[in-house]
């Protein structure tokens, strides 16, 4: 089966979707397979019509990780092998668009170090997720270790990365490692909202609210005063978005933002 056929893209309005399409392995990716999704995040990046990436797996499950029989085949992984994983998790990290990611089913490994550099995460209840890698003599990369104390604190990282242990959904969401944990049978529901929720936004605003978020992690105040003052008094205050934002508020309408 084509690389194409085992990672598939399709755009429906305003929304890209990247479907993991290797179901009989629970979704667990190639090599070759990153390089697509990583195509398929550029090619979103660049069509001025999506406004939010979906990530889902077909098959009732999102991602078992790397397929290590792969690996094993080839003996041992290369850093030239490493390096297109890693460029994949920093494209999503670096997303100038919202990245929502489905978890149905499994989600470990490589896939789990994936996901944590998405912006949203929509879980069933009955996934099961967490690191993984300790249960089998390895360590995790994608950024994952850098974000996970950032998102659900020291202790709680430690406990899910050093144990190996696996999380349920609704555990998940109690620890603030999801967005959402919902029953299986509302998952398209909750996800369709969402979608809804960011694609009615200024896509301009959407972008340098994002890049706000995301850069003052580790920025220092007075730098984020500057970063906050010319974004919002340069750039936003005198975009069309925000004259039409305004307009319709006051006219009682819908506002039509064109992301300029």
């Amino acid at each position: 089966m084509a690389d194409r056929e085992l990672v598939q893209y399709e755009v429906d309005g305003h929304a890209a979707r990247i479907w993991l399409n290797r179901p009989e392995k629970k979704n667990a990716f190639t090599l070759s397979m990153v390089g697509a999704m990583r195509d398929y995040f550029a090619e979103a990046q660049r069509d001025p019509d999506v406004r939010v990436i979906v990530f889902r797996g077909r098959g009732g499950t999102l991602c078992a990780g790397v397929d290590l029989s792969e690996v094993m085949a080839s003996g041992e992984v290369s850093r030239d092998d490493h390096q297109p994983y890693l460029e994949l998790c920093n494209t999503v990290a670096k997303s100038r668009k919202p990245t929502i990611a489905v978890i149905e089913g499994y989600l470990t490994g490589g896939g789990h170090s994936l996901v944590i550099n998405f912006d949203f995460a929509i879980a069933s209840t009955e996934a099961k997720l967490g690191d993984y890698y300790m249960r089998r003599g390895l360590i995790g990369a994608g950024n994952a270790y850098y974000w996970l104390p950032r998102i659900i604190g020291m202790r709680r990282a430690k406990s899910l990365i050093l144990t190996g242990r696996l999380l349920t959904g609704q555990e998940a969401a109690d620890w603030g490692l999801v967005t959402e944990a919902v029953p299986p049978q509302e998952v398209d529901h909750a996800v369709e909202q969402l979608i809804g929720e960011l694609t009615d936004k200024s896509p301009l605003a959407m972008e340098i609210a994002k890049l706000s978020l995301d850069r003052s992690i580790d920025m220092d105040w007075e730098t984020f005063q500057v970063m906050q003052e010319f974004s919002s008094d340069r750039i936003i205050s005198l975009s069309h978005d925000a004259h039409e934002g305004i307009s319709a508020f006051l006219e009682k309408r819908a506002p039509q933002f064109k992301g300029r």
